[in-house]
Parts: C-alpha cells; sequence; structure tokens
C-alpha cells in the first residue's frame, strides 16, 4: 500500500512537471512570444519536442550527467511518436546539449554548457544576416560599454592576464560572468576583438580604477580590430571548427551568388570534400538556426532561407540553461543592455540625416501609444535596438529575457503589474533632444521600479 501511494505521488508529480514543461501560459508566455518572435504552434514536431526537452532540462537545473530518461520514458512523458523524438534528440545532440547513453540504464543524458558551439552559433548568425561593417563595429562597441558598466561595480584587483590574450578577452573574463565570455568568444570568432598580446590603451586601468564607465568604454574603443577574416581551409580543422566553417560558407557562397539554392547532400560534399555525415551536421546546424529549409520534389536540396532570430535565442537560451544561471541574477545584466542600446541608439540619431531621424522618432512616438504595457515595453526595446544597430546586442539581450521569461515560477511577476509609461516617454523625449544621458537615467529609474517590486520576491536557490 505505501509503495503503491508512493509510486502514485511521484506520477503525479512527474505529470503535474510534464505538463509544466509544455505548456506555459499567462503572461509569461506572451511576454517570451514578443521577446523571442517564437510561434511553436507553427513549428514541426521535432522543434517543438527539443524545446519540451530543454525547458525540462532547465527546470531540472540542469545537472551535466543527469538522465532526463530512456527513449520510451520520453515519448510516454510527452506524448511524442518515435520518429519526432528521435530527430529531436538528433537536433540536441547536435546543438551540443544532449547525448545518448547506449546499455541497459541507458537514455538521454543531459551536457555541460559549450561555450565554443554557442558563440560560432551566434556568430553564424550575424554572418548570415550580412552584418556589414559599421554593424560590427557596434556591436564591439556594445560590448565594450558592457565591460565597462560591470567593471565601474567591480570592487578588487584585476585578474592577471594571460600569455597571447587580448584585452578585451582579459576584462571579459575580469567581469566574472559566463555571458561576457560569451560576448568575448564571439568577437573573436568575428576576428573583430584586437590583437593576442595587444598593448593596454592608454589611460585604461586608470579609468578602470576610477570607475569612469564612459573613459573605459572610450579606451576599449581605441583598440584596432582586423575585421571579418576568411574561412581557414576547412581541411585543416578540428571536426567541430570544420563543420561550422563549412556552414558558414555555405552561407557565405549563396550570398555571394544571390541564390537561395544549396544543393543536395551529394553536390555538398562534392564542393567541399566532405563526408556525408560532415554536410549533414553542418546543415543541422544552419536548420537549428532556423537559417536553411529543405526543399521538397525531384529537384530537392536545401535552400537559404531569411534568418529570424529564434534559431540562435534558442541556442543561447540551452546554454544559459547549462550555465545554470538564476533568472534574478541576469536583471542587472539585461538593464546594462537596455542602457548600452540607448547609448548606441542616440549616437546613430545624432549622425544620422534629419529626415531619416525624424521617421525613427515618428516610430517611437507610435509604440508609446500603444495600450498593453507589456507589449509597449517589449516593443519600445525593440525598436531602441533597430535604431541602435548592433545585432549581437539586440540578440543577447532578446536571448536572456526569453531565458528569464521561460522559467517556472509560483507566484505573479511584479512587471505584469508595473506600467513604465512615464520613463518611457522620457527617454523618447531626451532622444528627440540629443540627451543620451537622459535617456539612460530614465531606463535606470525602470529598473530601480523593478528592483523594488522584486524585494520581497523569494529567490530561488540556484548558482551565480
Amino acid at each position: 500500500m505505501l509503495v503503491a501511494s508512493f509510486l502514485g505521488d511521484r506520477k503525479m508529480k512527474k505529470s503535474r512537471m510534464i505538463n509544466q514543461v509544455s505548456r506555459m501560459g499567462g503572461p509569461a508566455a506572451r511576454f517570451y512570444t514578443a521577446v523571442s518572435g517564437e510561434q511553436l504552434a507553427k513549428q514541426s514536431a521535432p522543434i517543438r519536442i527539443a524545446w519540451q526537452i530543454e525547458r525540462m532540462a532547465s527546470q531540472r537545473g540542469w545537472s551535466a550527467g543527469e538522465l532526463l530518461g530512456s527513449e520510451n520514458e520520453l515519448r510516454e512523458q510527452l506524448g511524442a511518436g518515435r520518429e519526432a523524438l528521435r530527430e529531436a534528440i538528433s537536433i540536441l545532440s547536435n546543438r551540443g546539449v544532449v547525448a545518448v547513453r547506449r546499455g541497459r540504464n541507458g537514455g538521454v543524458q543531459v551536457l555541460s554548457s559549450d561555450l565554443p558551439r554557442t558563440a560560432n552559433a551566434v556568430a553564424a548568425y550575424l554572418r548570415a544576416i550580412d552584418s556589414d561593417p559599421a554593424q560590427l563595429a557596434r556591436c564591439v562597441a556594445g560590448l565594450d560599454r558592457l565591460i565597462a558598466l560591470r567593471l565601474a561595480r567591480r570592487g578588487g584587483p584585476l585578474p592577471a592576464r594571460k600569455h597571447g590574450e587580448a584585452v578585451r578577452k582579459w576584462l571579459a573574463r575580469a567581469c566574472d560572468h559566463p555571458v561576457y565570455l560569451l560576448y568575448s568568444e564571439v568577437i573573436e570568432v568575428l576576428s573583430l576583438g584586437g590583437p593576442a598580446n595587444g598593448s593596454l590603451p592608454d589611460g585604461l586601468l586608470d579609468a578602470i580604477s576610477r570607475q569612469d564607465v564612459e573613459a573605459i568604454a572610450n579606451a576599449l574603443g581605441t583598440i584596432c580590430a582586423a575585421g571579418p577574416d576568411a574561412v581557414d581551409d576547412p581541411s585543416a580543422q578540428s571536426t567541430l571548427a570544420r563543420t561550422f566553417a563549412i556552414a558558414q560558407t555555405m552561407l557565405e557562397r549563396a550570398a555571394t551568388c544571390d541564390e537561395s539554392y544549396l544543393g543536395n547532400e551529394t553536390s555538398l560534399c562534392e564542393q567541399f570534400s566532405a563526408s556525408r555525415s560532415v554536410i549533414r551536421q553542418a546543415l543541422r546546424i544552419l536548420q537549428d538556426l532556423d537559417l536553411v529549409q529543405a526543399r521538397l520534389g525531384r529537384s530537392g536540396g536545401y535552400e537559404v532561407r531569411r534568418p529570424r532570430p529564434i534559431g540562435v535565442i534558442r541556442q543561447v537560451y540551452a546554454w544559459l540553461a547549462a550555465c545554470r544561471l538564476c533568472p534574478f541574477a541576469l536583471i542587472e545584466l539585461v538593464w546594462d543592455h537596455n542602457s548600452t542600446n540607448v547609448q548606441l541608439a542616440a549616437a546613430r540619431l545624432a549622425a544620422m540625416p534629419e529626415d531619416e531621424k525624424q521617421r525613427h522618432l515618428a516610430a517611437l512616438d507610435s509604440v508609446l501609444e500603444q495600450k498593453d504595457d507589456t507589449q509597449r515595453f517589449v516593443n519600445l526595446q525593440k525598436r531602441l535596438g533597430e535604431i541602435a544597430a548592433s545585432p549581437l546586442v539586440d540578440i543577447c539581450a532578446r536571448s536572456i529575457v526569453s531565458y528569464q521569461a521561460c522559467q517556472p515560477r509560483d507566484q505573479p511577476e511584479p512587471w505584469e503589474a508595473i506600467s513604465f509609461l512615464a520613463q518611457e516617454r522620457r527617454i523618447v523625449a531626451a532622444l528627440r533632444a540629443g540627451q543620451p544621458d537622459s535617456a539612460e537615467a530614465a531606463i535606470r529609474a525602470m529598473e530601480g521600479r523593478l528592483l523594488d517590486a522584486l524585494r520581497d520576491v523569494p529567490r530561488p536557490d540556484r548558482a551565480r
């Protein structure tokens, strides 16, 4: 009797957990959809199942090495067909999120975070959206400002700089937070981080000691970047690097030839002198980033599709979950992103022709007229991100907020009852008047109101 009762309780708890994983309703769901652009109902079954497995792992604390269950158990829990589940596991395995353990006690096993893979995925997305040199420069400027904001709040001495370590990578490590390491890794993949063993910019250490945000960012801005490198010979790279290099080259060739059709597996194997398994892995990387789709019919194959941010948001979500980052601990970083976007947007508006500037300001005014507080807040941040035109800052901000929105919660979020309309109007008015510091002050006032509302909310016991 006791055993039956215990097993019944376990089944009920597991059922509740699966229902929570499968459905995310209410304001959190609307907020996530607005930020990420994700429309799961329109996705294929394998993609939906992969997303459910990731949320399951995240809600269990993403313990590396933990078994989520056998294939049969996951089929039963998720209500999935065998082929759809296997394809979902293949998607996650290719992303470096899970592995399949064979044997009697086997199943789907959670893996630890993989920074290089995630950074390569973000870099591939930035290349796919055809970021121009000015946009990439603003990506670096965004990283510089985020590092400056973090270091200005940091106490104590900086860690020793490693031999051959670029300045930005060293300071990203000094920030003592994995998201800054992701940023610096992406910048390094794009060959924009500056030379290894480069000398420190004049006044940098003094600016850090004075905790002067503007001086730190300006000093970092003097570091020269070489610009994006051509892809190395894939045959001389590791399997992972080679696969990402092939995926990147597929996108670049399609862009150069102004042709969306990539070819079929056989022709791609010939083009890249690669095995079918490597080509399939490269195509899966691009499919997972939502950058290519299969073409059906006799002349089938693969074609490039218009990039959407949701593909890379999924990648960064899994990495954040694997880092076991507490959503509450990311609040300061989110508002640093909002602050950085406002400053970058103000700088671009100041440099624009007057007619273009007025078009952007009119678009901001139209956002302020929206009645729904959550939708207006999200749309204003999106519009500021478009003006700032720093895609790395934008995609990371949206990924972090999406991760926060997808975490389990037992009580209503305090932001659901907050209207930031007064501060949002101050932001737009300050941008119109060419006063970026006033716009940033309004952003910080919004942050302060949110933190006040969060003061009495119990925090989950999670790392970092």
